[in-house]
């Protein structure tokens, strides 16, 4: 009686590498900054018409507020080979 040799074949299979998982983000607020000529002072009239005043005032203004999302993150995976004994 002869010994008859093992028989190997190579198999590739996907794993899991990392889990998927969601992740929060804050996205900031956004700001802008405005200038705008505001009233100073009404016009009136004594005996002769003054004129009102204006001032340009400049200030920042919030064009959205800040924001939190979900970020889905997609698992990993990865090919692993291995020569595996079939007989």
């Amino acid at each position: 009686m002869r010994p008859v040799p093992a028989t190997y074949e190579t198999v590739s299979e996907e794993i899991l590498k990392k889990d998927a998982y969601t992740t929060l983000r804050v996205i900031p607020a956004e700001y802008e900054t405005v200038t705008e000529e505001v009233l100073k002072k009404d016009a009136y009239t004594t005996l002769r018409p003054v004129p009102a005043t204006y001032e340009t005032v400049t200030e920042q203004i919030m064009v959205s507020p800040e924001s939190k999302r979900l970020i889905p993150i997609p698992a990993e995976y990865e090919t692993v080979t291995e020569h595996v004994m079939v007989k």
